[in-house]
Parts: structure tokens; C-alpha cells; sequence
């Protein structure tokens, strides 16, 4: 029995997965991982007067009560942690009486590291004198491995729900732009850094509601993102002949023709602009894609009477069914059927 059914779709059903375990995790780390910021009674209360000083009038400050001989400051050379208290509050003291023990491991940690600097470069200073005289070796000092700090750390917690969190985003902005697909409408909900296929129905809902202006643009960035897309390219050419670029998206139209001339659309158009233009190879090259792609003899039949009716048309057709031999199995085999008897004989390869 399979682990993961043989229908099980990644983009559709893994994709959300991941991004909702992502997003759970960053979530719940959040949530859990706030420090304990509860508020706990005073373990005993301030003093207060009581007695008779309770309830009579009185004037309440603060202060300091200083002895006679002034306050004196204690401190140490050493900062550190205090082990032990050995007096207490009214205690007679005499000089040199210790009062209290400050921890001194980490003063003398430090001075064993220097101590072993010490060491090192004595050794540094030995092993560099043998050098000299020609008689000693060399040998590796130790290596000292750095302390990761605690800065480190905390910058890695903090790291992780944000990659977490961004995860989940990037998950969800690509499930909804392939979701697109299926439905049209969700296309404008996709968010720009993630518009792929959404980005063709934005293009194609822009060229007849939208502006000129936003068409071209729509399209451009359609072209930008997929730029070897035939109907991409037709798309922006159509963009740019509603906005009376006509030089500029003959070009276009051109472009996407010799990139897919399985294209029935851009083929369609290529076809009408030749005819427009009198350029009969062109218009001949197209007619034979078309026929080629297309089943509906139809379609077919109207279109090759228009463009084979020109002499020059008829030459060139009889020239390009030479040249690509894919092709004149078919069109030859259909031409009696479609075309008028004289043009069916003036495109067979026996004149």
C-alpha cells in the first residue's frame, strides 16, 4: 500500500499543506514563546506606624539615617557575583575582617587564559629562537575554539518564525495564482510578485474593459514574465494596435509568428496583415501553417481562395510545399476537395 495515493497533487493539495504547517508553527512559536510577564504580590508588606502613631497626625518622608561618622561606600576591585554575606546590620568590624566573598571564577578563568598566553608565547619565542639556530621544530599551538554568543542565538530564535511565516506566504501566493487557472475570477486576488498564469486573464480582461494604456502595460508585463508565449505576444501586438501603435505591433505580431506558428490565432492575424500588405509570401507561409494545424476544411476554403488567387501567391505556395515536405502530404490531398479545380491544379507539385 502506498504511502501517498497515486491521485495525490502537490500544487494542489501539498502546497496548502506545507504553507498551513508553516504558518501554524510560526503561529503557536509566537504565541509560546512570549516571556512570563505575570505580576506577584510583594512577598512581605512596607511598615507602617501602628499604635497610637497610627492615628494621630503625623508627616510622612523619605530618607536616609546616616551614623555619626558618615556613610561609608564598600566596594571591590573586582566586579562579581556575591557568594556570601559574613556581617549583618549593627556588627562591630575590625580592619581586615572580611565582610563578604564575591565569586572569582570567572577572574580565575581569566587568569588562566592569560596564563596560557603567557605560555604560548614563550613558546613562540623558544620555537622562533630554534628557527634561527637552525636546530628546532616547529609545533602547532593549540587551537582555541570561539564561544558562540548568546547574541547569536538570539537572533536565530527570532529568525525562525519570520522564515516560517514567509514560507506560508510564498506558499499561498503560488497556490492562488495556479488556482486561477480553474477559476478565472480569482485572478485579481493573486498579489504581483506571484502573477504567472494569473497575470494572461489580467491581460485579457485589461485589452477590452481597460484603458489603452493599461492594456500595453498588462501585456508588456505578460510578455516579460513569458516571453517565448506565442498568444503572449499576440496579446500585447493586439494591446498595441488599440493604443495606435500600428508599427509597433505589426513587429510584435511578426515575432509571435515565427516563434509559434501553432498559434492558429496569431497565424489568423499574421495572414490578414499580409493580405493587407500585398506581400503574398508572407501571406502563403501563413496559409500553409494554418492548413497544416487545421482539421476544418471549412475554414480552410475560403482562406486559400483568397490567397491563392494572385499568380505570384500560387508560385510561392508550390515553391514553399517543396521546401517543407511535412506539410504537402496533406495540403495535396485536400486541395481538390477544397479549393476550385483551376487553383487545386495550379498548386500540384506535377505542374
Amino acid at each position: 500500500m502506498a504511502i501517498i495515493p497515486e491521485n495525490f497533487s502537490f500544487s494542489r493539495k501539498g502546497l496548502p499543506i506545507i504553507a498551513l504547517i508553516g504558518f501554524v508553527g510560526a503561529l503557536l512559536y509566537i504565541i509560546f514563546g512570549v516571556p512570563d510577564r505575570t505580576v506577584i504580590q510583594p512577598s512581605e508588606l512596607p511598615a507602617h506606624p501602628s499604635g497610637a502613631l497610627a492615628d494621630d497626625a503625623r508627616v510622612a518622608g523619605t530618607g536616609i539615617v546616616e551614623p555619626s561618622s558618615e556613610v561609608i561606600d564598600i566596594g571591590t576591585a573586582l566586579a562579581g557575583l556575591v557568594t556570601d554575606v559574613r556581617v549583618k546590620p549593627g556588627d562591630l568590624v575590625e580592619k581586615g575582617a572580611p565582610l563578604f566573598i564575591v565569586d572569582d571564577r570567572a577572574a580565575r578563568a581569566r587568569l588562566q587564559e592569560a596564563r596560557a598566553a603567557i605560555n604560548e608565547a614563550q613558546q613562540a619565542i623558544a620555537e622562533a629562537q630554534s628557527v634561527h639556530a637552525g636546530r628546532g621544530c616547529i609545533c602547532p599551538a593549540a587551537a582555541v575554539e570561539p564561544q558562540a554568543g548568546t547574541g547569536r542565538a538570539s537572533m536565530m530564535r527570532a529568525f525562525w518564525p519570520l522564515f516560517l511565516f514567509a514560507i506560508a506566504v510564498v506558499a499561498a501566493g503560488l497556490q492562488l495564482d495556479r488556482q486561477s487557472r480553474i477559476s478565472p475570477d480569482w485572478s485579481g486576488l493573486v498579489p504581483p510578485p506571484f502573477r504567472s498564469f494569473s497575470q494572461s486573464q489580467i491581460t485579457a480582461d485589461a485589452l477590452p474593459q481597460g484603458t489603452p494604456a493599461q492594456a500595453v502595460h498588462e501585456a508588456e508585463r505578460l510578455v516579460r514574465l513569458r516571453p517565448m508565449e506565442a498568444a503572449h505576444l499576440r496579446m500585447l501586438a493586439q494591446a498595441q494596435f488599440v493604443a495606435n501603435q500600428e508599427g509597433v505591433g505589426v513587429q510584435t505580431l511578426q515575432i509571435a509568428g515565427r516563434l509559434g506558428w501553432r498559434d492558429m490565432a496569431t497565424q489568423h492575424a499574421m495572414l490578414r496583415l499580409a493580405l493587407a500588405a500585398g506581400d503574398d509570401a508572407e501571406a502563403t507561409r501563413r496559409l500553409a501553417a494554418i492548413w497544416a494545424l487545421s482539421d476544418d476544411r471549412a475554414e480552410i476554403a475560403p482562406i486559400a481562395t483568397a490567397v491563392l488567387t494572385r499568380k505570384t501567391a500560387q508560385v510561392e505556395f508550390v515553391r514553399l510545399l517543396k521546401v517543407e515536405p511535412r506539410w504537402r502530404a496533406k495540403i495535396i490531398r485536400e486541395a481538390p476537395l477544397i479549393l476550385p479545380p483551376h487553383l487545386a491544379q495550379a498548386i500540384s507539385p506535377d505542374q
